[in-house]
């Protein structure tokens, strides 16, 4: 057995050149800082980890990491989720969501660091293995509030082999003249994703502001709208939904496994049709309802049905939460993860 000795932090930072400075909704962002855990042994093995959010404000991850540290010493630093439950336990009062968690995400890659090295395998095969052997990637830089500097810095990502373009806006009365710019410039070379980046925001849009926007995106060419509300917000979300056939991505901010399970996955009805997606063109499912559409397949409107020729299952059970997390379905094969929750 191997006991945890102690578990240190460290910092590494980078201070960008004046040009690469960049906005985002909280300020300007001149350098990088990364926290870095260092979990080891009692035989003076070690694991590595990076705490999220270290580059904004670092000085308490010294405290975190000192507090947490003496109350893991001499735990089985193979005993992952036991560690993890201690840590939670221990902070609930005061940690259910920030910099804590971000501190015991850190520790928690930090103990799988250390034990695939004594096993001898990369983390990732610890995870479940290689899903797939390629995955498309975007190219995502800070805000930008005039179609010059966008488009430049657009026609580098695109110059490095980038076809999907991600940008952060800084309100929403500019955003629409700057998608415009871009699609007009990049049409049939690059795909856009807009980020309100709103979870983040100091002082937030409101739900009319956010839904305003969805619906003047809906005509222009984007793969979603990133954000538009806080994390808390999931009324906001529910809202949008309602008012938009427009994708709409968020949650990147909830910390752990217990908040998204509260965030009220959809249940599906007991014998109700289910459609699952094909998985190489559309990464998601949805219950199957007259009229009901799923948008921007190949930048068309199809029907459920449509889409999911291949994939037709029948609930008997559970819900998607359960399909998420006790199917596997994040590291598994998608027909057996519905399958091992009473999908048939």
């Amino acid at each position: 057995m191997s006991k945890i000795k102690k578990i240190e932090v460290f910092f590494l930072e980078y201070s960008f050149p004046k040009k690469l400075n960049y906005k985002y909704s909280a300020g300007v962002v001149e350098n990088m800082i990364v926290p870095v855990v260092k979990l080891t042994d009692i035989n003076n093995n070690y694991g590595l980890g990076e705490v999220t959010h270290g580059q904004f404000t670092y000085e308490p991850i010294i405290g975190l990491t000192k507090h947490f540290s003496n109350l893991l010493k001499n735990t089985n630093s193979e005993n992952i989720n036991e560690a993890w439950e201690k840590m939670y336990g221990s902070s609930v009062f005061w940690n259910r969501e920030g910099l804590g968690i971000g501190v015991m995400g850190g520790i928690n890659i930090a103990m799988y660091d250390l034990l695939g090295k004594r096993m001898k395998v990369p983390v990732y095969k610890l995870l479940g293995g290689i899903q797939k052997e390629k995955i498309r990637i975007y190219a995502s830089n800070g805000l930008f509030d005039n179609s010059k500097q966008l488009l430049e810095d657009a026609a580098k990502a695109y110059s490095l082999g980038f076809r999907v373009y991600k940008m952060r806006v800084i309100d929403p009365d500019s955003t629409i003249n700057l998608v415009k710019s871009f699609n007009k410039k990049f049409k049939n070379k690059m795909q856009l994703i807009v980020d309100a980046v709103q979870g983040s925001a100091a002082n937030p849009w409101g739900t009319k502001v956010s839904i305003n926007l969805a619906k003047k995106l809906e005509k222009e060419e984007i793969i979603f709208l990133e954000e538009p509300f806080r994390v808390e917000n999931l009324k906001g979300y529910k809202d949008i939904k309602k008012n938009t056939l427009l994708n709409i991505a968020g949650a990147e901010s909830i910390p752990t496994g217990r908040a998204f399970k509260n965030a009220r996955v959809p249940t599906a009805k007991m014998g109700q049709d289910l459609y699952v997606g094909n998985r190489t063109k559309y990464a998601g499912f949805a219950i199957n309802a007259p009229g009901q559409t799923l948008p921007n397949l190949k930048n068309k409107q199809v029907t459920y049905a449509e889409h999911s020729k291949e994939h037709k299952i029948t609930a008997t059970s559970v819900n998607w939460y359960n399909v998420y997390t006790l199917g596997g379905l994040i590291n598994k094969d998608i027909d057996k993860a519905f399958k091992k929750v009473g999908f048939k």
